[in-house]
Parts: structure tokens; sequence; C-alpha cells
């Protein structure tokens, strides 16, 4: 009954609204046939409700139907709401078997963290997670290392060696000035950061900006609810996520031989500017356009399927690393930057050499008084530049940054060979700014393949 509120998966569906909303193209792959049957999509949340097939993955036999823990079940519709049955709007997969994982209600740890993730890989297809550290510009925090583990594995081994596909909200922190590279789960190379977007084209004012974000879904949206229960402006980047969940259900039942990687190829193909007025986008050397916030751009799941019935896969991740060791320790006044220069030949002439980039990780130890006025650069030797840390006016933290991992996928396809300049900046209005970059410095662990696909 709630289709003409479904336009965020083709605006046609709300033909009187003005001005345009921007979609998702869904129709074209339906019309095709294709409904997310035989793909199994699990949402680590808070438990869901009264969805087929959430019987059998979740944890819990027992969960509290409290108020406030529908979140897991919002998520759930948005991917997998049956079709045709009288009841609220439809998900994008709606032949997709869902699932959900109960983590949220209570303390978490590490562990259970790694179980979760982990938790039947050989038979969940997409994991969709939308939680991380606080959304406050103070906490920074990631997996711990069982964690970290638990999603290797599940990208190496995952889906029969194929990969696991994670999906991850970018984070709600935007008010608070807070920035996704200080969110390690979001910083991971085996997520896909998910971004939010208005109908209006534009980056919801809640959004978190870093070069982690890999594309953005659309937010405000119709989603089931406890109780038998419909919500019709569903926000958040936790609604904009499991939209791509969905996106990538669609993408899997074209051509289930995708791997992890394949998926995220495709978004970096395929992806479109909604917005290209609107001030961030630029160019990178090898051609993407690329966005702190917008990622590679909206995801557009009839070109998405299209390409994916045809696509012939990468070929296998090689990842090559290089330390550095700053010697003697570097220190940063308000006065300037810190710059550090590394040439890098890709690791030309060993079993690990590339020529294309995917993945850049940068790991690094930083000490200062106000964790919150650093800000963290890096540039290609193609001149191409990423904001891997912006300064947060909320964290005060004087922690600083110990052997931290910071990510972009904003080098996607240039040539590592050659200078890379690492720049460190201090927050200008604070002059009792004083920080070093202590050693180790590693820079960088980046993940490549070895050529450029064509599709």
């Amino acid at each position: 009954p709630l289709l003409t509120q479904t336009w965020f998966l083709w605006s046609q569906f709300s033909p009187t609204s003005s001005p345009k909303r921007f979609d998702l193209n869904i129709m074209p792959v339906w019309q095709k046939g294709i409904t997310g049957q035989g793909v199994v999509v699990t949402i680590i949340d808070d438990g869901t409700f009264d969805l087929r097939g959430a019987h059998g993955l979740s944890h819990d036999p027992m969960p509290l139907r409290d108020a406030d823990n529908g979140h897991g079940t919002r998520c759930a519709g948005e991917v997998a709401m049956e079709a045709n049955n009288s009841f609220c709007g439809v998900g994008i997969a709606f032949n997709a078997r869902i699932g959900g994982i109960r983590l949220l209600d209570g303390t978490v740890t590490d562990s259970m963290e790694a179980t979760a993730l982990s938790y039947n890989n050989h038979f969940i297809d997409i994991y969709t997670c939308c939680w991380g550290p606080k959304d406050d510009g103070m906490e920074m925090a990631g997996p711990g290392p069982l964690s970290e583990k638990a999603l290797r594995l599940g990208a190496q081994k995952g889906r029969d060696g194929k990969g696991n596909i994670f999906v991850w909200a970018s984070g709600n922190g935007g008010m608070v000035g807070d920035h996704c590279g200080a969110d390690g789960y979001v910083n991971s190379i085996y997520s896909v950061a998910i971004g939010a977007l208005m109908h209006t084209g534009l980056p919801a004012f809640f959004g978190e900006a870093c070069p982690a974000v890999m594309a953005v879904t659309l937010t405000g949206v119709t989603a089931s609810n406890l109780d038998n229960g419909c919500v019709t402006h569903f926000t958040g980047t936790s609604s904009a996520a499991p939209i791509a969940a969905g996106v990538f259900a669609l993408v899997l039942e074209a051509n289930p031989d995708l791997t992890w990687r394949d998926i995220q190829h495709l978004i970096t193909k395929t992806a479109q500017i909604p917005n290209p007025m609107e001030p961030g986008w630029s160019m990178n050397a090898a051609g993407y356009h690329i966005h702190d916030r917008y990622g590679f751009g909206l995801l557009d799941a009839g070109l998405m399927v299209q390409q994916a019935l045809y696509f012939k896969s990468v070929p296998p991740q090689r990842n090559c690393s290089q330390e550095v060791t700053l010697d003697p320790v570097r220190i940063l006044s308000p006065q300037g930057s810190v710059i550090v220069a590394v040439h890098s030949d890709g690791c030309g002439g060993t079993d690990k050499a590339i020529n294309t980039l995917e993945h850049v990780q940068v790991r690094a130890s930083i000490t200062s008084v106000c964790r919150g006025d650093l800000s963290v650069a890096l540039v290609t030797p193609s001149g191409t530049r990423s904001q891997l840390l912006g300064t947060r006016r909320n964290d005060a933290s004087p922690a600083g940054l110990k052997n931290w991992t910071l990510m972009t996928v904003q080098f996607w396809g240039e040539d590592p060979y050659g200078t890379w300049t690492l720049e460190v900046s201090p927050l200008v209005q604070s002059p009792n700014h004083h920080s070093n970059i202590t050693p180790p410095y590693s820079s960088p662990v980046p993940s490549f393949s070895p050529s450029t696909s064509s599709f």
C-alpha cells in the first residue's frame, strides 16, 4: 500500500514528487526477474522480528520485545520486505533470504563481534553492520584482533572462497564534526562503507566524510517495524547501508561467482554522480570521480547488475607494504605541517609486484596533547590527495594515534610507483598544539591488483 512512498527504489513510484527525487534504478533489475533469489543477507544488529528466514540465523532464541530494539527489523525490511502482501512497502531484494544476529543489546566484546562476523560464513553472502564507535566526535575505535581476523577470513574464505560482503554504515556524526577516519570498521579494506544521500541529491547533514566511503544510497525511506508496524522516514546511514546490501543481493543473484573485490570494482565502475555541482568532487589519475562524502557516487542497481552479468573477475589480490622509520622524531608545530616523502616501487621484482591500486592504508603513530587537532593527508605520485583524517573539534583526547590504520579508496586504479607524500597538519587555531610523529611509522599497507581489469 505504500508503494508510492518507495521513491528511493524508482522515482516514478512517486510521479507527483517535486523537485526530482533520486533513486536506485531498481525497476530494470526487477523487470529482468532478478529479485535476490538464492542470496542470504544477515543483519548484525539488535535482532529482527517477523521476517521470513530470520529464525535459524539469530543467536538469541528469546530476544526482548523492546520498542527501542526495532533498528535491526527496519534494516532487514529495507532489504527483503515481502512483495505483494498488502503491507508496508517492498524490499529491494524481496526474494532474498534474510536473517538477524542479535549483538547490540548489551555489552559487546571483541569475541562477540568476531563470532557474529564469522557466523555461518559459508552460507551467508552479505553481512550488514550499522554500528561502530559513538558518533560524538570524540571516540576513536575499531575492530579488535579477533574481529579483524574474522573480517579477513570472511573475505578470504567465506562464500566458498569468493568472500563475504561486509556492508558498513559510515556514521552519523557529521553534525558534531566527526570524521569516519576515526572509525576502524569503516577503514577496513574488507568492508564496503556506505554514506547517506537525501532525495535532493545532497549529502545528508548527519553524514561523516572520509576517503574510505565507497558509495552512497538514500535515506528517509520506508521500512518495516516492530509489531507489524511500518515506518516511512527511516533515516541515518543505518538506513543507507541496508539499501546497499539489497542492491548487492540483486548483483549476486545476477552473477553468484563474483568475489568480494569484484563487488567493489563494480561499484567504482557504475556509481553515478548525483550532484556534480556539489563542492568536493575531483578526478583521480586513473579517471575515477571521487568525493569524501559520496565516495564514487550513488549506487545504480540497473547498471551494476547489467555489468555484473558479464563481469570477468579481477586477478587475485596482492599486498605490498613498506615501513618507514623516522629518525629523529619529527615535531609538529602550529607554524606548519610535517611532510614525509616515501618512494615506492610497488614491490617490483617480487611476487607482490603491482601496477594498479585498490585500497591504500597508512598505519601511523602520532603523539599529541589534543588528538582532534590532527589532520592527516596522503598524496600519490600522480598528485591525487586524500584526506585520511580530518580535525574533530570535540576530540580533546591526549592519546594521539597509536598504530592507527587509516584507509582510502580514492587512489583506485592509479600506479603506485613513485614518491608518496604524507602530510600531518595541526589545527591552526590551536596555538598550544604540540605533536610529534613517533617511529615506527609504516606507510603504506596497500592492497593492489596486478593489472587493470576491463569490462
